[in-house]
């Protein structure tokens, strides 16, 4: 993982372990993550249309110049309603790879496929890794238990293919923290304690303050 991701990761579990004990007085119900890292061996499984998986990693076949990879609906290391997603990748400027991923329930109910984009704020220009958007289950106070994500290549023709190494998803269950709507009658009960500030004669905008979403002692209000 790159130094940016993992500060900016730290930062984010720590903020949601703030909420949650802000939210509920208690520690007994702390924020959990957990890493699963896919290489060339986890890749044999699943489907491959036009595309194969060797040690080098998941790439086209010699014949192909489009193809895609579909995992088997996976079990998640443990119960999450959010994933981080990072990969390690060779991408010619001649080829393309894209991946997407959804999140499904041990009853049997699937998201839609999220189409995984890049996420600039946790990376640097000299990191080799990408790092995508977080995904978010698709339901409020919800934790899914499967995923299952695909990988599609295109190349121009007599050109090098790219090839995915590695997938590393970074599952997070933040579920016992604060729901939008606790946070919001906590910064109304703290708004009725502080004075009223002067307004230009519109209506003010609901806003949930770093008084609410962040009681660790390390946040700075200062500025």
């Amino acid at each position: 993982m790159t130094i940016k991701f993992l500060i900016s990761l730290s930062l984010l579990i720590s903020l949601l372990a703030a909420c949650a004990w802000a939210a509920n007085d208690r520690n007994d119900e702390a924020i959990s993550s957990a890493d699963l890292i896919l290489t060339s061996g986890e890749f044999s499984d699943g489907k491959h249309t036009g595309v194969v998986s060797n040690s080098d990693g998941l790439t086209l076949d010699s014949r192909s110049v489009t193809g895609r990879y579909t995992s088997p609906m996976m079990d998640a290391p443990l119960a999450y309603n959010a994933i981080v997603p990072q990969w390690h990748a060779d991408i010619p400027e001649a080829a393309s790879l894209n991946i997407r991923l959804r999140t499904g329930t041990d009853n049997g109910w699937w998201s839609d496929w999220f189409v995984i984009e890049e996420n600039d704020d946790w990376m640097v220009a000299e990191d080799t890794d990408k790092v995508g958007q977080m995904i978010v289950v698709p339901a409020v106070d919800v934790t899914h238990q499967k995923f299952q994500f695909s990988v599609s290549f295109s190349r121009y023709e007599g050109k090098s293919a790219a090839v995915l190494q590695q997938l590393r998803l970074t599952f997070i269950d933040s579920s016992s923290g604060p729901t939008i709507q606790e946070m919001a009658a906590q910064q109304e009960a703290l708004d009725t304690s502080q004075p009223e500030e002067a307004v230009s004669g519109y209506p003010k905008p609901t806003v949930i303050s770093r008084e609410v979403w962040c009681t660790d002692p390390a946040c700075d209000y200062s500025d």
